[in-house]
């Protein structure tokens, strides 16, 4: 089901991505706090299947500024399969309400490996129980070399992807588990 909605979504890809660049700036100004958020506020990052990150400029990692991960996992999601996430503000909770906006939690160490347009959920901090985790969406998987590329926003203020430096995946081949480690305070899952 998932490959037939991609598939279909290419051929409308291009519109929307027409509309969201063109529209941008407008749907993205009201209700955010972007006067404290400074140089490189806005700056393109990267692009994945027509959708593009943005510099979440000098509040990258904090919760100010517009461009925060979820936003674009939502935004994502939307020009991709025309699926909509739902009101989830804070990125620890995407996984654990994964099933009531129809997407499907996968335990990490569990037996379905990792995908293509899948979400990366990483819960809040080890020993931070109120920090907001962060989400982020997977755009390569090399089962052979154990590595795992994303696109994400609010990570770094410079780069939204990690192209050169995978993210690792260890396959169990005898258990059939597929594992990716703490990226660094922060533990995986993942849905689709």
């Amino acid at each position: 089901m998932k490959k037939l909605l991609y598939e279909s979504a290419l051929w409308c890809v291009v519109a929307t991505v027409v509309f969201l660049i063109l529209m941008q700036p407008q749907l993205l100004s009201a209700g955010c706090h972007t006067d404290i958020c400074g140089t490189g506020y806005g700056r393109v990052l990267a692009t994945s299947h027509g959708v593009t990150a943005y510099s979440n400029g000098e509040c990258t990692a904090t919760e100010d500024g517009c461009y925060q991960c979820v936003e674009y996992v939502k935004r994502f999601y939307q020009t991709i399969f025309q699926f909509s996430i739902g009101r989830i503000v804070v990125a620890k909770n995407l996984y654990d309400l994964a099933e009531g906006f129809g997407l499907y939690a996968y335990l990490n160490g569990g037996e379905e490996p990792p995908q293509v347009c899948d979400i990366l959920c990483y819960d809040a901090k080890i020993g931070k129980p109120d920090s907001a985790g962060h989400v982020s969406v997977i755009t390569s998987v090399n089962l052979d070399t154990g590595g795992v590329d994303i696109i994400e926003q609010n990570w770094s203020r410079t780069s939204a992807t990690n192209k050169g430096d995978p993210l690792s995946l260890s396959v169990d081949a005898d258990f059939h588990a597929y594992t990716m480690p703490n990226r660094g305070e922060y533990p995986i899952h993942y849905k689709r």
